[in-house]
């Protein structure tokens, strides 16, 4: 997939009927769910990945609707399939050489550094690096939007390649970010 992804979410029950056309459902209204915008969808039963593009501004779901399983997700948008890629290993962070070749080329065969801001404390943490690969020093490929612990699929435009420096640092702050989201939803319940 190269298109441009606006939103990245996954769940168990996305369903996309035969004209590739349907409802996208959500709980909470955010910026990313207007019309034009495009969101990767992985249906993690499946193991299909569907970007969709949201033909409709969202509506609140009417209460007619009230006794579908759906209805507790509060919005819905209409929407329209662009691509979808059947994932035969389901989800994998495993890149073809082909791809870290092209990668590195795409970065110029240097480290970007780090650009991180915190979800909870909204401070912008930046590294500027001057690394650059060869044989002696090899990158370690990153996901952008963190693989483990927010579903973030290997696919070029979520890939980066960073020095084991940068790449530590990133997954030392990823971690905590992950730490500070957990003990925050259990203070909640």
């Amino acid at each position: 997939m190269k298109n441009r992804i606006d939103y990245f979410t996954s769940t168990r029950d996305f369903v996309v009927n035969s004209n590739k056309k349907g409802y996208y459902y959500w709980k909470k209204f955010a910026k990313y769910f207007k019309e034009g915008n495009q969101i990767l969808v992985r249906n993690s039963k499946t193991k299909i990945d569907y970007l969709i593009k949201l033909v409709e501004d969202p509506e609140i779901i009417p209460t007619k609707y009230s006794k579908y399983k759906w209805y507790n997700q509060k919005y819905r948008a209409k929407f329209e399939v662009i691509e979808e890629e059947i994932c035969p290993t389901g989800k994998s962070r495993q890149l073809l050489i082909r791809e870290k070749n092209d990668l590195l080329k795409n970065y110029n065969y240097k480290c970007p550094g780090l650009s991180f801001k915190s979800s909870f404390t909204s401070k912008l943490i930046e590294i500027n690096c001057t690394t650059q690969f060869n044989n002696t020093v090899k990158p370690q490929y990153d996901h952008i939007i963190d693989f483990s612990s927010k579903g973030g699929l290997t696919i070029l435009n979520n890939l980066q390649p960073l020095c084991e420096g940068c790449h530590k640092v990133k997954t030392a702050l990823t971690r905590r970010e992950l730490i500070l989201l957990l003990e925050s939803k259990f203070r909640r319940t």
